[in-house]
């Protein structure tokens, strides 16, 4: 019977009585009215310290954030910085976690005096001191390909 059936089936199915439903296919680049959605690629950050408050600026903004911490004594905190924002902790010197690390897109550092250096094959850029914690938010947006995008484009 259930031959018979399968068979009828696919004859309807041949003489185009009845059409397979179409799929619907829905995108999460598709908003409403007015809305667009850009894809950006990934961005990979490595903070030279373990400065807290640029590891969890870089995290929260969806970045994928590496640093490192040569102090022994920090090790603990860092390990629980890691795991608190998701990132990566390499416990050792600047120059052996780069070259285990590889290429990142950015290389941030918190200066002596609270400014924030942001290098990149692109060049650097300087952060100076903003009250409250806007300098961490500053060095995310630097970061952040609409800046590269607009930072490139040519107005007219």
């Amino acid at each position: 019977m259930a031959d018979n059936y399968l068979e009828r089936k696919m004859e309807e199915y041949r003489q185009g009585a009845k059409r397979p439903m179409a799929k619907h296919h829905t995108s999460s680049s598709v908003g409403r009215k007015g809305m667009m959605a850009v894809d950006f690629p990934e961005i990979n950050v490595f903070v030279t310290s373990a400065d807290e408050a640029l590891v969890r600026a870089f995290s929260e903004a969806g970045v994928h954030v590496a640093f490192c911490c040569g102090v022994p004594d920090m090790k603990k905190s860092a390990t629980g910085l890691a795991e608190r924002t998701g990132s990566r902790f390499y416990p050792m010197g600047e120059g052996e976690a780069l070259e285990m690390y590889g290429n990142p897109d950015y290389i941030v550092r918190r200066l002596a005096d609270g400014a924030i250096k942001i290098d990149s094959e692109n060049g650097s850029r300087m952060v100076s001191q903003v009250e409250g914690d806007g300098a961490e938010m500053l060095a995310v947006i630097l970061c952040s390909p609409v800046f590269a995008l607009l930072r490139s484009a040519v107005i007219s």
